[in-house]
């Protein structure tokens, strides 16, 4: 039989011993060693110092608390070698929240608790003290602390930011749609700011009513363009009474902004005019 070494905290346990009886065939045994408990440590930090707890190994979590008249931040670290420490996640008592730090915090009496199995060290560090006296009360066990599932102690403020947002959707209005802006020619080249801030372009649709190619040209510009100036970032030639369609799910970026014009010629320089409902159709776009 192995000689099982047991931890320290346990090492001034008497384990009862059992003796078969005579005649028996079985024998039942139940033995409950108990621990001895880690002691607990009391404090205060009155400065922009550090509690350590030390030896231990044989711990699997720490409860600890503040209490008193102060204005401090503390920090929660472990360490193996007192050199290299290392943030830990505690869990606050009254609301499940994890945290590593605990905020600035005035006066406040509140209490936390950690897993620390593997390490041998932890301490609570003052990394910002404004007055006071904070008093702390640091108790170690070898039992381990199973949390319920926390939140983390930074809230996700209402932003622009989507965090885990995997859609491909419109998100440039809170009705989550795209926009249309719709076409009917005039007898002009219809130079028109679609959009006067950045922007994106999902697809369009033009029908051309006569029996020669007409053009609808895309620029990104805050601005109606000036035709055949204004550098163009899309032409879409539409053939003799026939339609064009495109889409995308991504759209295309325009950062300047979204602005459309007619031509009747493709050349960048060109400034033909069309006639009234020579083209006719929509640009989809957020």
């Amino acid at each position: 039989m192995s000689n099982i070494t047991l931890p320290t905290t346990l090492q001034s346990v008497v384990l009862d011993t059992y003796t078969r009886t005579k005649n028996a065939t079985t024998v039942d045994v139940q033995t409950v060693a108990l621990g001895n408990p880690i002691a607990q440590t009391s404090a205060s930090l009155a400065s922009a110092a550090s509690l350590t707890v030390t030896g231990l190994e044989d711990a699997s979590s720490i409860a600890f608390m503040v209490v008193g008249t102060y204005v401090a931040t503390f920090a929660f670290e472990v360490s193996n070698d007192s050199t290299n420490w290392f943030f830990i996640t505690a869990v606050r008592s009254d609301s499940n929240t994890g945290e590593t730090t605990s905020g600035a915090l005035t006066n406040q009496t509140r209490a936390w608790r950690a897993n620390i199995s593997g390490f041998s060290q932890f301490r609570v560090r003052c990394s910002a003290y404004t007055s006071g006296t904070a008093n702390w009360i640091l108790a170690p066990s070898p039992n381990p602390f199973e949390p319920a599932p926390f939140i983390p102690s930074t809230a996700l403020l209402a932003s622009a930011a989507l965090i885990g947002d995997v859609s491909n959707a419109v998100r440039t209005i809170a009705t989550n749609a795209m926009s249309r802006f719709r076409l009917v020619s005039a007898a002009t080249t219809n130079a028109t700011s679609v959009k006067a801030t950045a922007g994106r372009v999902y697809g369009w649709q033009f029908s051309n009513t006569t029996a020669a190619y007409k053009y609808v040209k895309l620029y990104n510009s805050a601005a109606a363009p000036t035709v055949g100036t204004t550098a163009i970032t899309d032409t879409i030639a539409i053939p003799p009474n026939s339609s064009v369609t495109w889409s995308t799910t991504i759209g295309v970026h325009y950062a300047a902004g979204i602005a459309l014009a007619t031509t009747g010629a493709a050349a960048d320089a060109d400034t033909t005019v069309l006639a009234a409902n020579d083209v006719i159709g929509q640009l989809f776009y957020s």
